[in-house]
């Protein structure tokens, strides 16, 4: 097994808050941010960080804040080599002779940032940079969608040199940042968790630890991810891989941050490109905005997908992909919604998103009265035709009379608000919040507990959820333990079957526009 370099990008003053920390003793290198930090003491950093030193002083035309002269910035610079082990020479700007006169080739970290619209121009780039030689290079790659990231891999693929990085910036080229190292790229950069603030939709080194297993790297083969937005915070990276490397499996979970599933398919999926790096992605867990666009992808459907116009995983099969949906699993693979007796008990599923529709189907084939509430009428009022349930407008909704409530909206997500009133709600009801997030309960589910109400939380959702998508993505069983100890959930039974049966299909359906 291979083992990238882990750089830790400093961007804040108080060094003291990570010094301690165990991004700070995993990390090789230290790049202290000197545009953003200038006052930064290379010595007492070097006191206290036993690996090297990179001093970068990140210009504005490269995402950074440095605007000093051309002068005052070589200055700057040059007094910098003197106590940093490596120093960043932006391509367009540093490259002078009397910089690299004090700068030796084998401390120079040379970078390059921008917008490129093919491997070819990025190819052009590095001819030129290469011009000088130095310990690194670096190129950072400005996108604006996921897919437009390949471009960093698929340069690094054809160059095949083992002096290069590159990489996509922000939160839609995180997925490069993973597959990077496993394409030759030696480093890999994160920032501390502590200084999020800056991090520009970075990862951070805990998430590239946690998340991803770095600093070692398992080939890869296979490409699982989730796709969606918002899923920044999602913890289904971590179990996957988590899982992954538990098996020795090749494969790597990574996330898709998008609101245009197609965009990204005919790129990523359909092209064939990603095949020819030697990596070929197999299944997606998909989130909303893009649940009615999955069906579309797909050539063939679960017959509840169908009814519903909506999936949440697409499996490849065989060669064909089939769209299929584990909603049903995050409710009842719960032994409190088990206990119920669900015919003509009244649940309100609040949300008429994919998530909604799936869950309040397979609610209402199980006997319950089921009610769809929802802040857009004319959504809700589709998917109540869709189903053939009654609709609730949110502002006309009051919980009075109902014995079970499930927040199928993202409201709750960040931990401030409430998706509804839960005051006048039936004593000693059932609340589900599909929601979670990775600092506790979320509001909804404490207030429901404060006022003695049953609760299930999202985390309990998801765990049954995954367990399931990962048995149908890979045809195996993920520890469920593994998965429980991730999430912070008691030891117990989800119910999940040991095997899964082959995805129900149908002949293929267009998906209704609302």
């Amino acid at each position: 097994m291979s083992r990238a370099t882990l750089v830790a990008t400093l961007g804040f003053s108080c060094a003291d808050k990570v010094s301690n920390s165990a991004e700070w003793r995993a990390s090789d290198w230290l790049e202290v941010r000197a545009d953003l930090i200038p006052e930064a003491d290379p010595a007492a950093l070097r006191s206290a960080f036993h690996g090297k030193l990179l001093c970068s002083l990140r210009s504005r035309r490269a995402g950074g804040r440095d605007e000093l002269s051309k002068a005052a910035r070589c200055s700057y610079l040059r007094r910098a080599s003197r106590f940093y082990d490596f120093v960043d020479l932006e391509a367009g700007q540093d490259l002078l002779p009397d910089l690299l006169r004090f700068v030796s080739s084998s401390r120079r970290v040379i970078s390059w940032y921008g917008r490129v619209r093919d491997e070819r121009t990025l190819e052009k780039w590095s001819e030129i940079v290469s011009q000088n030689s130095a310990r690194l290079y670096r190129f950072e790659l400005a996108c604006s969608t996921v897919e437009e990231g390949l471009i960093a891999l698929q340069f690094l693929s054809r160059i095949d040199r083992n002096d290069v990085i590159a990489y996509a910036t922000g939160p839609f080229g995180i997925w490069t940042r993973i597959l990077a190292p496993r394409i030759g790229a030696p480093i890999a950069f994160g920032n501390f968790t502590a200084d999020r603030d800056n991090a520009g939709g970075n990862p951070t080194i805990s998430e590239l630890i946690q998340d991803y297993g770095f600093p070692d790297l398992q080939p890869v083969s296979e490409i699982y991810a989730i796709a969606g937005e918002p899923i920044l915070g999602s913890l289904s990276p971590r179990i996957h891989n988590a899982a992954y490397r538990a098996s020795r499996a090749n494969r790597v979970f990574v996330s898709f941050p998008t609101t245009s599933l197609n965009g990204l398919w005919s790129r990523l999926v359909s092209s064939g490109d990603m095949e020819k790096l030697g990596m070929t992605i197999r299944g997606l867990t998909v989130a909303a905005p893009n649940k009615e666009a999955a069906l579309n992808l797909s050539g063939r459907v679960a017959p509840l997908c169908s009814q519903c116009r909506a999936s949440n995983v697409l499996v490849k099969e065989n060669g064909d992909w089939a769209a299929g949906t584990t909603e049903p699993e995050g409710i009842f693979h719960q032994r409190t919604v088990m206990s119920f007796n669900l015919s003509g008990t009244r649940v309100a599923v609040v949300g008429c998103g994919g998530s909604g529709r799936v869950t309040a189907a397979v609610l209402a084939q199980r006997g319950a009265d089921v009610t769809l509430v929802n802040r857009s009428a004319d959504r809700g009022r589709w998917s109540a035709r869709l189903l053939g349930l009654r609709f609730v407008p949110l502002k006309e909704f009051s919980a009075r009379g109902y014995s079970m409530v499930i927040n199928a909206t993202p409201v709750g997500r960040q931990g401030d608000e409430l998706p509804i009133s839960l005051k006048s709600l039936n004593p000693g009801s059932l609340i589900i919040d599909l929601v979670y997030n990775r600092t506790g309960p979320t509001p909804l589910i404490v207030s429901a507990h404060a006022l003695g109400h049953r609760v299930i939380q999202g985390s309990k959702v998801l765990l049954a959820q995954t367990l399931r998508q990962y048995l149908l993505m890979t045809g195996e069983q993920m520890p469920e333990e593994l998965a429980r100890e991730l999430l912070g959930i008691p030891d117990g039974t989800t119910g999940v079957p040991e095997s899964a049966p082959p995805l129900e299909i149908t002949p293929k359906m267009e998906a209704q526009r609302c």
